[in-house]
């Protein structure tokens, strides 16, 4: 699903801080019983997010919540479909491929998440699970830009004095 690096978007970085705590707002309820569900949605969201910012940023960074335009349409329990299917046109093999990486992905954090030993409920349980989701966020941006057909591309760029053109 990666190419080894996580292409980002200091737009879009700059969108999940903002719409984190709505995020977390939704997810946080939905982690007692679907865990991994509320890790993965964060990679759906970035996934989403990136959809429309390649697609027409100056018409979504005007947006007052880039979650509010991905998870409205069908809420936040079937925001994965509204994501896969409406904003990255995926079906069949590549939305199942995509849902078991991002569920057996999910499934590794919290057993990272659980070997911390961090208690419950506590102040560092919270800032545990708002880390992992930005990660995943993260992710979801890069598979959705990656997919797009973006890729980082080493440039030389020659500053010598000599490779400048004057008047």
């Amino acid at each position: 699903m990666l190419s080894g690096e996580l292409l980002e978007v200091q737009e879009l970085w700059t969108s999940w801080q903002s719409d984190a705590p709505a995020y977390l707002a939704d997810s946080m309820p939905q982690f007692d019983d679907y865990p991994a569900a509320a890790i993965a949605w964060a990679a759906y969201f970035g996934m989403g997010a990136a959809a429309l910012w390649d697609e027409n940023w100056g018409r979504y960074s005007s947006a007052e919540s880039l979650y509010e335009l991905i998870r409205t349409p069908r809420g936040f329990d079937a925001m994965d479909e509204y994501v896969t299917e409406e904003l990255l046109k995926m079906g069949g093999i590549e939305s199942v491929a995509l849902s078991d990486f991002l569920c057996s992905a999910a499934h590794t954090a919290l057993a990272m998440m659980r070997a911390e030993g961090v208690e419950n409920g506590s102040k560092e349980a919270f800032h545990l699970y708002a880390s992992t989701v930005a990660v995943f966020f993260r992710v979801g941006v890069a598979i959705s830009l990656q997919r797009a057909g973006y890729a980082y591309h080493k440039v030389k760029v020659d500053l010598t004095p000599s490779s400048v053109v004057s008047d």
